[in-house]
């Protein structure tokens, strides 16, 4: 759920295969994905939050439907997400400064 400071936070799980067991690769993958997500929100100017949930293989949810980042200049990729290591086998991943983008429709299927 959408917090009104205009943060979700989820949880990615060791075993899912995308992800290893090795927290320095795992560093190094995140880094990786969240600047192509930058890059991504840049070309297109805005960005669905379940866009970004896709690249870090999470589950999709109804409201990253129409909520996700209106690209400005100003931004960074550190302002898309963060995150930190729970345990070895958790990640909390936090994604930061969303709001509602209008115009922004996906099918239903998405969420099956």
């Amino acid at each position: 759920m959408l917090a009104k400071n205009g943060e979700v936070t989820r949880l990615i799980r060791m075993g899912n295969p995308k992800w290893s067991y090795d927290m320095d690769y795992m560093e190094v993958e995140l880094q990786h994905y969240r600047k192509a997500i930058f890059v991504k929100a840049n070309v297109e100017g805005q960005l669905r939050l379940n866009d970004a949930y896709d690249w870090l293989s999470l589950k999709p949810s109804r409201e990253g439907l129409t909520t996700g980042w209106e690209f400005d200049l100003t931004m960074k990729p550190e302002d898309l997400f963060t995150w930190a290591f729970r345990s070895d086998h958790e990640v909390e991943v936090t994604f930061h400064n969303l709001k509602h983008i209008s115009g922004l429709y996906k099918m239903e299927e998405e969420l099956a």
